[in-house]
């Protein structure tokens, strides 16, 4: 039972890690820096603008960026501090080692488990829009 712990340990690391990327809009940020760098391009492109104009939207896009990058930063290390929380408490409760759980995060086994996890609730959450539609 004891060799079990760890790996229910990262199991629940990954789980966290999905939920605060999810819970911290993570897709959403980027999606809005994708936005803002089309919105950009297209003021660089637009023939009916003045160059004033155009430097107006550009920086006003820098500033936006500056902001947005900042935030994902931000959200990201959110995401990775909260993942990081099952580890720290299992090694504060006496349950499993820190290096024993880090060993079995980055063990193949895991990472391919848990990236096909990921993937398949990907695909589920894709699925259930795509039928509403």
């Amino acid at each position: 039972m004891a060799a079990i712990i760890p790996y229910l340990i990262a199991s629940m690391v990954i789980g966290v890690f999905v939920a605060a990327f999810m819970g911290l809009g993570i897709v959403a940020t980027a999606r809005r820096v994708i936005t803002v760098v089309r919105a950009t391009m297209d003021a660089m492109r637009a023939p009916e603008l003045t160059e004033d104009e155009r430097e107006t939207r550009v920086q006003r896009a820098g500033i936006r960026l500056l902001g947005l990058s900042t935030s994902l930063a931000l959200r990201s290390v959110a995401a990775l501090g909260a993942a990081l929380m099952p580890v720290v408490i299992a090694d504060t409760l006496g349950l499993a080692p820190h290096r024993i759980v880090m060993d079995r995060i980055l063990s193949v086994e895991v990472l391919v488990s848990g990236t096909l996890i990921v993937f398949i609730g990907i695909y589920w959450s894709r699925r259930r829009e795509w039928l509403k539609s």
